[in-house]
């Protein structure tokens, strides 16, 4: 689906009935923008991923590794949109997903990575990878979820176990989702000020 760990994903407009592969960071926001305006079926998720480590570190390598990369995240969406930010980063949209869905993605996604074992070159290279997600019931723009997601991504990754942290906003309270250690825990905080958990932790 993606050819390059630098370059421009391939364009294209759609895989499937309800799952849509957008051009960039640019093209995901305003096409998250579009979708969240016309959806009328409950909450929805947008994820940030990150992939890092031996198997990318090869241009040629990390190439097949994010295909594949790619492919495994696309084909867990039943609808949503997708789209590879470059230097090993993917943003994806989950449509009519609970908090507890979108988790249940994030560590089905985290475990295959984790399983992942390219042979190349006469070496075994392996993958890191880290998820952080925003939920979100109101239609806010696809800009504002993503800096959301980056920025709880940014959390998962100096995480201890499973590097995933979501958050949850909702009638302006935020639901922490974490997961340490195979364990999930949620706290509950009230927020100061508008807008995503994210920015405030």
């Amino acid at each position: 689906m993606f050819d390059s760990h630098t370059a421009a994903p391939i364009p294209v407009l759609s895989v499937a009935a309800e799952v849509t592969i957008f051009m960039g960071r640019a093209g995901f926001e305003s096409g998250v923008t579009r979708l969240l305006d016309s959806a009328t079926s409950g909450e929805c998720a947008v994820l940030y991923v990150g992939l890092a480590g031996p198997a990318l570190s090869d241009p040629d390598a990390a190439r097949k590794t994010l295909a594949l990369a790619a492919e495994m995240l696309r084909t867990r969406v039943k609808a949503g949109a997708l789209a590879y930010l470059g230097d090993g980063r993917f943003a994806v949209l989950l449509r009519r997903v609970s908090g507890r869905d979108a988790v249940q993605y994030c560590r089905d996604v985290i475990s295959v990575f984790d399983d992942i074992r390219l042979q190349w070159q006469g070496e075994i290279l392996t993958v890191d990878s880290w998820i952080g997600g925003a939920m979100v019931e109101a239609h806010h723009d696809g800009l504002t979820l993503l800096e959301a997601a980056e920025h709880a991504a940014g959390i998962a990754r100096t995480k201890l176990g499973r590097p995933l942290h979501m958050v949850h906003d909702q009638e302006e309270r935020a639901i922490l989702v974490q997961e340490e250690e195979g364990t999930l825990t949620t706290n509950i905080r009230a927020m100061a000020t508008a807008g995503f958990a994210a920015r405030a932790a």
